[in-house]
């Protein structure tokens, strides 16, 4: 991703150095904690989401390769240092890192902070080459992107996705009408990007959409094939399982799916698709129509939830139908989504499935 790939290419090939990098990357990957699910391999596994989200969207088109790969950065040091525990546990136990930041998201803010104290030791300084407005647009694009993936953004964040659809959707939907995807991947392969749609959207909110690719890709588990999504989801539930076992310990509140005793796996992701996570989506996918696939796929995992669910908790006919009308809903606004990108007059090709944990440049994945 960082120095072979055509992101690569444009980005830490130019701005970085491999023996520096992998340097960085060591000490980042050191500096995550041995726990279910805020660990290395997420920090590995975020980064290379929100490379595929900038390969999709064309990001190379209308942010500068100094942002991209800031951006990539963040995405690989966006949680190091996490030790399994929310914000909301910092704050009720009044730990350390609360007191420090005045319970404004503590994590977040050491997390970013964490990243540049390691980039502070010269032979770790992935951000070397950079110097004047350069090196100032890289940190802000860190923090900025890094702050905004505490979840206490979330609602506000689709307010602001919403809002810049609704004002500039005619611009939205003569970008999907004129976009000729590539046949193999379904995206908008070789196609130009319509010059109002790259001024009057893209560059105009270019920050917003840095903030939102890495704060989608934290969040992008239901995203995924739904093996990758079911594992990620275990290991995110043993986590909180763990924090609530300490808190029943310290006679706290505990948190809402943190109880192991109480919480059903199948149903709590159920919940967490359907309130969280689609919102966000279909948000994005309107703005960005080539990540319909998105979207399918996520629509796609709802539903495995939802039968898997009622194998496990065996509720009554009530409680299912209100649940399979919440797929069949989901169903309907992805389908719609995936019909406006295929029935566009240039679009006719056919499309393979392709989701986010899948790569569009080989040389890269191999």
């Amino acid at each position: 991703m960082m120095f072979h790939s055509d992101i690569g290419r444009q980005t830490a090939r130019k701005l970085s150095d491999v023996q520096v990098f992998s340097r960085f990357f060591l000490a980042v990957t050191s500096g995550y904690a041995d726990v279910p699910y805020h660990n290395m391999m997420h920090g590995c596994d975020v980064m290379h989401s929100v490379y595929r989200l900038v390969t999709e969207s064309r990001c190379d088109q209308w942010v500068s390769s100094v942002e991209m790969y800031a951006l990539l950065i963040s995405a690989l040091a966006h949680d190091v240092g996490h030790q399994g525990r929310t914000n909301a546990f910092l704050v009720e136990t009044q730990h350390e890192l609360a007191i420090t930041f005045n319970d404004s998201s503590p994590l977040e803010n050491m997390h970013a902070s964490t990243l540049f104290k390691i980039c502070a030791q010269q032979d770790r300084n992935v951000f070397f080459k950079l110097a004047g407005d350069d090196y100032k647009q890289a940190r802000k694009v860190c923090i900025k992107t890094i702050l905004h993936t505490d979840l206490v953004q979330h609602f506000d964040m689709i307010k602001e996705i919403k809002k810049v659809y609704e004002v500039s959707s005619d611009i939205v939907e003569r970008q999907v009408s004129s976009s000729a995807p590539c046949a193999s991947l379904g995206l908008l392969g070789n196609a130009d990007i319509n010059d109002d749609y790259k001024t009057d959207i893209l560059q105009k909110n270019s920050m917003l959409f840095l903030e939102l690719f890495l704060h989608l890709a934290d969040v992008s588990n239901p995203l995924k094939p739904f093996e990758i999504c079911a594992a990620w989801a275990w290991r995110v539930l043993d986590e909180f399982f763990d924090q609530g076992d300490e808190e029943k310990q310290l006679s706290i509140p505990v948190g809402m799916l943190n109880d192991r005793s109480t919480v059903n796996r199948p149903g709590s992701q159920h919940g967490f698709i359907s309130f969280l996570v689609a919102p966000l989506v279909i948000a994005t996918v309107n703005l960005f129509p080539q990540l319909y696939q998105l979207s399918s796929q996520m629509s796609s995992n709802i539903e495995k939830w939802q039968e898997l669910w009622a194998e496990d908790a065996k509720p009554g006919a009530d409680a299912v139908a209100k649940k399979k009308l919440e797929v069949q809903e989901m169903q309907r606004q992805t389908d719609t989504l995936t019909k406006r990108f295929m029935s566009a007059p240039t679009q006719r090709s056919r499309l393979s499935r392709h989701s986010i944990a899948q790569s569009s440049d080989s040389r890269a994945s191999h």
